[in-house]
């Protein structure tokens, strides 16, 4: 007996998951596969698969990562869309990288918040991998992969890697921007909520500098007129999605509710600046509550 609980102590100490979050790891990757499997035996496809086929199609031909004469009637898409899932994609097939993506990102999104927003309780990433699985309906293939770099970034950086952090977090912004901005949401409500972290998101945000510079060259150079739709209504919803967390935040019993009222304060001003700031983000001003928009436990 006493050999066992050396074992498992052992096992502990080295750090071997427990079976909760290798079921976190799996579970959602199984449902995302075989969602994807139905998806395609009964011809259902996501809202903007499309468009991701064709433009992967196009770096299969050899054609421009720049510009695009048919995407709203002809524009520059490197800067707001991205490269780096169409080049993946060539290689490696869309599937395999939405399975990984998607299927991972609960699993990310809980390593995070359990360093940086103190969530032990695996309820949060059980409802993302839910909302994950129904996400796929988008087809929005891109930021999906976008957001579980970020999310990937984000967790090195709770546990103090703000140089490493930043690279999974820069590619991200060249895979689909509004990821990173779904990402900044936690990154700012933390600097609010937590003097200490202040240092390590100072030289996280250093390290973004390069990536940040060529992201606007790109942005200057390829410039564009497209803009995102952006409707009071819609985004005056998702602020009141928010709202909603920051009362169920100051009623919980938290002793940690001060920063998730933040959290969703910094999620709600986001989604109203996007209305009274006309900007390109439009509704993607949203995308933070819509993935994240059940108040952590």
């Amino acid at each position: 007996m006493a050999d066992v609980n050396e074992a498992r102590v052992g096992r502990h100490m080295v750090g071997w998951p427990s079976r909760s979050l290798l079921a976190l790891a799996l579970a959602p990757v199984v449902a995302v596969a075989a969602t994807l499997v139905v998806m395609h035996l009964v011809g259902l496809t996501g809202v903007d698969t499309a468009g991701h086929v064709y433009k992967t199609a196009l770096v299969t031909q050899g054609q421009s990562l720049t510009w695009d004469n048919l995407w709203y009637g002809g524009s520059y898409g490197v800067a707001g869309y991205g490269v780096v899932y169409y080049v993946l994609a060539r290689f490696l097939g869309e599937a395999p990288i939405v399975v990984a993506a998607a299927g991972l990102l609960p699993l990310l999104f809980h390593l995070y918040v359990r360093r940086a927003w103190r969530v032990s309780n695996l309820l949060p990433a059980v409802a993302l991998a839910v909302v994950t699985v129904l996400y796929l309906a988008n087809g929005q293939n891109p930021f999906l992969l976008a957001m579980a770099l970020t999310m990937a970034g984000l967790a090195l950086l709770a546990a103090d890697h703000p140089l490493w952090a930043a690279l999974p977090v820069g590619v991200a912004a060249f895979t689909n921007p509004v990821a990173v901005v779904a990402g900044a949401v936690f990154v700012v409500a933390e600097v609010v909520a937590r003097r200490p972290v202040r240092r390590r998101a100072a030289l996280f945000a250093a390290a973004l500098c390069p990536f940040a510079l060529v992201w606007l060259g790109a942005l200057l150079a390829f410039r564009g007129r497209a803009s995102y739709l952006a409707q009071p209504a819609e985004l005056l919803k998702w602020t009141a999605v928010a709202a909603v967390g920051v009362l169920l935040a100051r009623l919980s019993g938290d002793p940690d509710r001060r920063a998730k009222q933040i959290l969703f304060a910094v999620a709600g001003a986001s989604c109203l600046a996007a209305i009274v700031v006309p900007t390109q983000l439009g509704n993607n001003a949203a995308r933070f509550l819509a993935l994240f928009g059940l108040p952590p436990g």
